[in-house]
C-alpha cells in the first residue's frame, strides 16, 4: 500500500499472458497462464506462495484460461474461453471440466454469488450464436443462462454486490447491469458515451467501482443505480482490473499506462474487515423431525463491514421450515441481509430450521458463507447429521413454537400483552418478552419439564409445565420484563426441557435464539433532518453546485414522507419517503426523486440499528429516481 512493487519471475516461456489471480483456501495465490509461442500452447494454472514458490499445472491443450475465483467448496474455479468450459482445480491439483454448451458460447469473467453458485459473463462473439448472456452454474454443474435485455452489449466483468445481487459491465452497451440470484436484470447507462465499462468490484463504501476502459475513467455506482465518474490523470491508460485494497481504497491496473492506480473511497480508514463464520447442528436426527442449524459469525478485522450477507444452501434430504432474524428462502438458499457489522463484534448468531425428509443416511450442510461489499465470500466447514429411524420417531418432542398471530417464536415488545415484535428499540424502553413451547411429538409428556430464558447468555428466568402436555399442544409465557437494554445487538434464547427430564423423539431442536438491535434515542427532527416512519429513520440532504454548497432544509409532509429545499422556501428540490415493506420482503424501502441537477447526497439513518444508506446524484446530472426496496432490514 506504500507503492513498493516486487516482481516474481517463473518458468522459461516468453510472450506469456497471465490474466486472473485470486487467493485460495490453502493460503496461496492461484492464477491463470495463457502460454507463449515457445511453450507448445500448453496453458496452465499457477500457484504461488507468499514467499514466491511457484507450481504450475498444465492442461495439455490450448484453452485460453482467463478469470479465476476461490469457490464455495474450497477449490479454484476458472473460465476457459478457448473451449467454452468452466474448469475446477482442487488445491492438490486435480482438475474437472464443465461444458457451457459449446460452440455457442464463449465464457469470460466469473464471480461467486451470495447463493453459493458461480456466475459468469458470456459476450457476443463473431461466429458464436449463444452470447450476450449471464450464466449461473452450481458446484455440481447445473447450468442456467439469462439473456441480457440490451442486444450485443458484450458483458465482461462481474462481481457480487453488497445487496446480494450480481453486478456486471456491458462494454458495448455502455451500461452497468444488475442481476438478482433469481435472474431479474436491471441496466443503468454510464453517463460518458462509449466509456467501455470493463471490470467491476465491490468497494468498502457499499457501492460498486468499475473501470471505463475506453475513456480513462473510474466509475462508482450505488446499489440504487446512481453513477459517479472520476478521470484518471494520465492520458490513454486503458484501465482494466480493479479490486478493493486493505487500506480501504480501490486499486486498478492501467493496461497501456503500465501503472497501478489507486483511488480513495469514502469507506477508507486504514483497516479492513475480517469476517468469520461457523455452524453447529446435531449429530443425529430422526427422519421426519425438524433439524435446526445455528450459524455463528463475526468481524475480527480492523474496520467495519458493510453490506454483510450470509447465505446457506438447503441441504439435500430436507425441506425449509423457518429462519430467524429475517432470513429469506430464495432459489434453494436461506439469505440474511445483515447490513453493517462493526469490527470487533463476534459471537453473533442466526439460525434456520428444516424438516428431514430423508429416511436414512446423512444430511450434509456444506455450502454456507458470509461476505460484505469489500470481502469475497468466506465459507465455513460442512456440518453432517446422521438420519436415524424412520417415520419421524415416537414419543413427545418439545421445541420453541410460533403460535398463530405471533410475529416469532420469541416476541420482544415495548408494552405488556403484545405478540408482535416492536421496532425502533431504544435504551430507554422497558422490553417485554413472550415465548411458547409446543409438543410436536406423537405422544403426551409424562413428567414435569422446565423452560429457561436467556438474555445475552445470562439466565433471566425458569418456568415449568406439568404433565400431560398432549401432542400438538403448546404452553406459553408472556410479559417477561428484560429491559431496558444498552444500545447494540442482544441475543434472546429459549431452551425447552432444560434439565432433560423428557425422553424426546428429537433432542436437537429444544432451543431457539433471536438477535435484536437496540438503537439510540430515535430520530431527532431539526431544520435539516426529517424524521420518518415513526421517528425511526433520520434523513438529511446536502447539496453542491459549481459555486456553492449547503444543507437542505427539511419540510415534513406526512409520517413517512418529506421534502427538502435548497435555495428558497418555495422551491422544493427533493422528495423522499421511507415505506414499511416488512410484510412484503422483510425490508424498509426508500424512495426519492428530485427536480434539480446539482450534486445531492441523501443520507438515511436507521436510528434503531445505526445502519446508514447514502444515495448520491452527481453534479450536472438530472436527479434519477431512487427505488431502494431492500434498504433497511426489518424489524
Amino acid at each position: 500500500t506504500a507503492g513498493v512493487i516486487t516482481e516474481i519471475p517463473f518458468g522459461t516461456g516468453t510472450q506469456r499472458h497471465n490474466y486472473g489471480i485470486t487467493s485460495g483456501s490453502d493460503g496461496a495465490l492461484w492464477f491463470t497462464v495463457q502460454a507463449g509461442s515457445d511453450e507448445n500452447s500448453l496453458d496452465k494454472i499457477g500457484r504461488i506462495t507468499t514467499t514466491g514458490v511457484v507450481t504450475l499445472f498444465e492442461f495439455g491443450e490450448q484453452v485460453l484460461p482467463r478469470a479465476i475465483v476461490s469457490g464455495p467448496d474450497g477449490a479454484l474455479w476458472f473460465t476457459k474461453p478457448g473451449v467454452s468450459k468452466i474448469g475446477r482445480i482442487t488445491t492438490a491439483g486435480a482438475m474437472t471440466d464443465f461444458t457451457v454448451p459449446a460452440p455457442d458460447t464463449v465464457v469470460q469473467i466469473l464471480a461467486v454469488g451470495s447463493d453459493g453458485a458461480l456466475w459468469f459473463t458470456i459476450p457476443s462473439v463473431s461466429g458464436f450464436s449463444g452470447g450476450n448472456k449471464i450464466g449461473r452454474m452450481t458446484t455440481s454443474g447445473a447450468l442456467t443462462l439469462f439473456t441480457i435485455p440490451t442486444d450485443a452489449s458484450v458483458p465482461h466483468g462481474i462481481a457480487a454486490g453488497p445487496d446480494g445481487a450480481l453486478w456486471f459491465c456491458e462494454n458495448k452497451g455502455n451500461k452497468i447491469g444488475r442481476i438478482t440470484t433469481a435472474g431479474a436484470i436491471i441496466e443503468f447507462p454510464v453517463p460518458t458515451p462509449n466509456a467501455g465499462p470493463w471490470k467491476i468490484a465491490a468497494g468498502p463504501d457499499g457501492a460498486l467501482w468499475f473501470t471505463e476502459n475506453l475513456v480513462g475513467k473510474i466509475g462508482r455506482i450505488t446499489t440504487a443505480g446512481i453513477i459517479t465518474e472520476f478521470t484518471i490523470p494520465s492520458f490513454f491508460t486503458l484501465p482494466d482490473g480493479i479490486a478493493g485494497g486493505p487500506d480501504g481504497a480501490m486499486w486498478f491496473t492501467e493496461f497501456s499506462g503500465n501503472r497501478i492506480g489507486r483511488i480513495t473511497t469514502s469507506g477508507g480508514g486504514g483497516g479492513t474487515p475480517l469476517l468469520t463464520i461457523s455452524k453447529s447442528g446435531p449429530a443425529s436426527v430422526a427422519s421426519g423431525q425438524n433439524l435446526t442449524y445455528t450459524i455463528t459469525y463475526g468481524n475480527t478485522g480492523t474496520a467495519p463491514a458493510t453490506g454483510v450477507i450470509i447465505s446457506d444452501s438447503l441441504p439435500a434430504g430436507t425441506s425449509f421450515v423457518s429462519a430467524t432474524n429475517g432470513g429469506l428462502l430464495n432459489a434453494g438458499a436461506v439469505t440474511w441481509d445483515l447490513g453493517s457489522l462493526a469490527n470487533g463484534v463476534t459471537g453473533q448468531t442466526v439460525s434456520f430450521t428444516v424438516n428431514v425428509t430423508a429416511t436414512s443416511g446423512t444430511v450434509n450442510n456444506s455450502t454456507y458463507s458470509i461476505q460484505s461489499s469489500t470481502v469475497s465470500p468466506v465459507f465455513g466447514s460442512a456440518v453432517s447429521t446422521s438420519v436415524t429411524g424412520g417415520g419421524g420417531g415416537n414419543g413427545p418432542n418439545l421445541t420453541p413454537y410460533q403460535p398463530t398471530g405471533w410475529s416469532d417464536k420469541i416476541v420482544v415488545a415495548k408494552a405488556p400483552g403484545t405478540k408482535t415484535d416492536a421496532t425502533g428499540l431504544s435504551p430507554s424502553d422497558t422490553l417485554y418478552v413472550a415465548f411458547a413451547v409446543v409438543n410436536s411429538g406423537t405422544s403426551a409428556t409424562a413428567a414435569q419439564f422446565f423452560v429457561e430464558l436467556y438474555v445475552d447468555g445470562t439466565l433471566k428466568g425458569t418456568w415449568f409445565a406439568d404433565p400431560p402436555i398432549n401432542s400438538n399442544f403448546y404452553v406459553y409465557v408472556e410479559d417477561v420484563s428484560i429491559g431496558p437494554l444498552a444500545a447494540g445487538p442482544h441475543t434472546i434464547r429459549v431452551k425447552a426441557d432444560s434439565t432433560s427430564a423428557i425422553a424426546e423423539s428429537n433432542e436437537a431442536d429444544n432451543e431457539y435464539t433471536k438477535t435484536i438491535n437496540v438503537g439510540g434515542a430515535g430520530c431527532l427532527a431539526s431544520s435539516t433532518t426529517l424524521c420518518l416512519n415513526n421517528n425511526r429513520f433520520a434523513v438529511t440532504a446536502t447539496w453542491q453546485s459549481s459555486t456553492a454548497s449547503g444543507a437542505g432544509t427539511a419540510v415534513p409532509i406526512v409520517s413517512d414522507t418529506g421534502t427538502f429545499w435548497f435555495f428558497s422556501s418555495g422551491n422544493y428540490e427533493v422528495l423522499v419517503k421511507v415505506v414499511n415493506g416488512c410484510a412484503f420482503n422483510n425490508f424498509f424501502w426508500v424512495f426519492a426523486g428530485g427536480l434539480t441537477n446539482v450534486k445531492v447526497t441523501l443520507r438515511v439513518t436507521d436510528a434503531s440499528t445505526g445502519l446508514v444508506q447514502t444515495f448520491e446524484n452527481p453534479l450536472n446530472a438530472v436527479f434519477g429516481a431512487i427505488q431502494a426496496t431492500a434498504a433497511f432490514p426489518c424489524p
